[in-house]
C-alpha cells in the first residue's frame, strides 16, 4: 500500500464515520504510521476517535497508544488506554511496565490517589514482575 493512498482512502472514508470501511481505513492507516510516525499516529488516532461514534481498537492498537502517551508523559490520555488494555488483555506482557510507568507519572503529577491504584493493581495482579516488586515498595513507604 502506497502511504498517500492509504491517507487518501481514510480522508474519504472519514465522510461515513459509522461505517465498517471507515474503522478499516482508520485501522490501515494507524498499522502503516505505527514504526515511521508516531506523532502522526496519534494525530490520526484522535481524530478518529473524535469522528468516531465507537472507536474500535485491536489490542496492538491499545498497546501503540499507550507506549506513545507514556513516552510522552500524557498520563491523562495514557491512563483509560492502560485500564482497557488491562481490562481486554491482562496477559500483555507490556502492561507491569505500563501501569508502573503510569503510576509514577500520576505519582509526580500530584494523584496520589490514582497512583496508588496503579500500585495496588500491579502487587495484586503482577507481584514476580519487578515493576509489582517496586509497586510493593513505594507502597510501603
Amino acid at each position: 500500500d502506497n502511504i498517500q493512498a492509504v491517507r487518501q482512502l481514510y480522508l474519504i472514508d472519514k465522510s461515513s464515520p459509522g461505517t465498517e470501511k471507515f474503522h478499516q481505513s482508520a485501522a490501515r492507516l494507524m498499522q502503516r504510521l505505527t514504526n515511521n510516525s508516531p506523532d502522526e499516529y496519534i494525530v490520526i488516532f484522535e481524530d478518529y476517535k473524535a469522528v468516531s461514534p465507537k472507536p474500535r481498537m485491536s489490542v496492538d492498537m491499545l498497546e501503540r497508544l499507550s507506549f506513545l502517551y507514556l513516552s510522552r508523559k500524557e498520563f491523562s490520555k495514557a491512563a483509560p488506554l492502560v485500564a482497557t488494555l488491562f481490562k481486554t488483555n491482562p496477559k500483555s506482557s507490556n502492561l507491569p511496565n505500563y501501569l508502573f510507568r503510569l503510576a509514577e507519572g500520576l505519582k509526580n503529577n500530584n494523584r496520589p490517589g490514582e497512583a496508588k491504584k496503579c500500585y495496588q493493581a500491579l502487587v495484586k495482579y503482577y507481584p514476580a514482575s519487578e515493576e509489582g516488586r517496586s509497586a510493593a515498595e513505594k507502597l510501603r513507604r
